[in-house]
């Protein structure tokens, strides 16, 4: 019996180890009088929103109050890293804005559009958050049947050059920990509660940021 709790413990030691100090690239982080603006979060639908590696995603129902908290939850996090964006997200969805009107949208493509938003701004850095799959949790934090699930991309735009300098993609569904030991480290950062989707969406922003080097 005590054979089997030692193994046990290693098990979960092992689990904690590889999965909390797996080495992470980290890029350099951004001149701080870089001029950065924010897009806010959206549910790209059209082939000029669209960058080459995405897909469309099959969301048709996001309520707007979602995509309001996820914006919301970006800039408190830029804010705490102490990065505050030179344009606010409403100057950048009327930028959008004057770039469909000037331009032909079947013509368009997804980095010619976003560099032109960047240059209406105008900015050095444009991070582009685009909502990829949404799922609510079904249940309770102590149960459930159904888990919540995230996912999305953040595209930091480099306005002169007009590439994608930096990406970061993040798709999370929460497990149990019978289902993955490695997720030890979150299970207990999370009081061993099954989390919202908002949860886990903050999770993966504060972890994007670091690594676009926000």
């Amino acid at each position: 019996m005590k054979r089997c709790a030692w193994i046990f413990t290693g098990i979960l030691c092992a689990g904690l180890l590889f999965g909390g100090c797996a080495p992470v690239s980290v890029p350099r982080p951004l001149p701080d009088k870089a001029r950065l603006a924010v897009a806010g979060f959206s549910v790209p639908d059209s082939s000029h929103e669209l960058f080459v590696e995405s897909r469309i995603p099959e969301l048709h129902t996001i309520e707007t109050n979602v995509l309001n908290a996820l914006d919301k939850i970006l800039i408190d996090e830029l804010e705490t890293r102490g990065r505050e964006p030179y344009q606010g997200m409403a100057f950048v969805r009327q930028c959008r804005e004057i770039v469909l009107q000037e331009q032909a949208r079947e013509r368009l493509q997804a980095r010619k559009y976003w560099n032109l938003v960047g240059r209406c701004i105008p900015a050095e850095f444009l991070l582009i958050p685009q909502l990829l799959d949404w799922r609510e949790r079904q249940g309770d934090q102590w149960a459930v049947q159904q888990p919540a699930k995230v996912a999305f991309n953040l595209y930091l735009l480099d306005v002169q050059t007009g590439e994608v300098s930096r990406r970061f993609y993040y798709e999370k569904e929460q497990e149990s920990l019978s289902e993955n030991l490695l997720t030890l480290s979150l299970f207990f950062k999370r009081a061993g509660k099954w989390v919202t989707a908002r949860a886990l969406a903050a999770e993966g922003i504060a972890q994007g940021l670091e690594e676009l080097g926000l």
